[in-house]
């Protein structure tokens, strides 16, 4: 049995995998990408003896959100149990979710997963990775040159969806997030209130329609030392393609990405002298998982100082770990940020 949800990622039901897949039911599934001390992505070899799609290769690891679980714990769980790697939550790294959905001819089967996507940097040989009995036949690396020159017939040897160009574009993705780069953190500045209300004030009459415009992230936090980014969340009632306003706030020099956080979103920053992010705009459908997130977890970090203060201790400590690299940075808070998320969510969820 497994979870079905709607794409607000709501559980609204339960199935059993062959009902999910004969109808075509949104359920969770997880993909992590192993990345190897090299750079090189890391592809699983399904088992000859599987029903579907066997000896072609795959994602590192795989599988389906059980029911109860997370989409971390999933994914932490299939890391080990396809590869033998144990690993804490806060090494392995969230890319995004989004809803993917494939219909095969073959066994007339409709895939419809909400898919979220992690890494994990490998240092160890492949040899010493372990097999999961009736899975899995090996594992091979490639880079992303070697991806990008593989012939139509060499593709036939993976699962289509790996090698597709949108998948390449996610390798890029997870090997720049693995490169170290500098950040910069201070302490708290009070004219972050003031530099909201000036962002607030330059896109209120582009985005006419929002339920809100809010501060939210760190720089929302009085107290709490922070990346000088000023994070605000527009809600709107329901995402539409918005064309007229991304024209509007590409014309203010917002650079847009849409789903980049998750799916049904869009975001648009701001880069400074330095190339570092100074302003960062998320759009966001008012009942969404991370409408609910942002909100919550600001709130909650507003009524309890001492965890504020926890929280900021614990950035600098880290800052001052790994000053030039951005990736330990936030692996290193992740855990405390995990527990502090569940904790929002009981008490602040609206």
């Amino acid at each position: 049995m497994l979870e079905i949800i709607d794409e607000q990622e709501n559980i609204i039901g339960l199935a059993p995998r062959s009902e999910i897949h004969t109808k075509g039911l949104l359920h969770r599934e997880i993909h992590v990408w192993i990345i190897t001390s090299d750079n090189k992505i890391v592809f699983q070899k399904r088992s000859s003896t599987k029903d579907l799609a066997p000896n072609l290769l795959d994602a590192s690891a795989g599988g389906h959100v059980d029911i109860g679980e997370t989409p971390l714990s999933a994914a932490l769980r299939e890391l080990e149990e396809e590869s033998g790697i144990r690993v804490k939550a806060s090494e392995i790294n969230f890319l995004y979710k989004k809803i993917k959905k494939s219909f095969d001819s073959k066994t007339e089967t409709c895939n419809n997963a909400l898919r979220y996507i992690y890494s994990y940097r490998y240092n160890g040989k492949l040899s010493d990775l372990k097999l999961e009995m009736g899975e899995s036949d090996g594992f091979v690396s490639y880079s992303i040159s070697e991806l990008e020159q593989l012939s139509e017939e060499e593709k036939k040897k993976f699962m289509p969806l790996v090698v597709s160009d949108e998948y390449i574009e996610i390798y890029r993705n997870i090997l720049a997030r693995y490169k170290k780069r500098k950040y910069y953190f201070t302490e708290y500045n009070p004219a972050w209130v003031d530099d909201f209300e000036k962002i607030k004030n330059l896109i209120k009459d582009i985005w006419q329609d929002a339920l809100a415009i809010e501060h939210i992230g760190s720089t929302s936090i009085v107290g709490m030392s922070a990346k000088p980014v000023i994070d605000v969340l527009v809600v709107v009632d329901e995402m539409k393609s918005f064309e007229k306003e991304i024209q509007k706030m590409k014309s203010l020099d917002f650079m847009f990405l849409k789903d980049y956080v998750s799916p049904n979103t869009l975001n648009f920053y701001q880069v400074g002298s330095l190339g570092q992010k100074i302003n960062n705009i998320h759009v966001c459908e008012k009942d969404s998982p991370d409408t609910k997130r942002y909100i919550s977890m600001r709130d909650y970090f507003r009524a309890y100082p001492e965890v504020a203060k926890e929280y900021s201790l614990l950035k600098e400590k880290n800052n001052k770990k790994y000053p030039d690299d951005y990736i330990l940075y936030r692996q290193a808070k992740a855990e405390f940020l995990s527990e502090i998320k569940e904790r929002a969510y009981k008490e602040f969820n609206r």
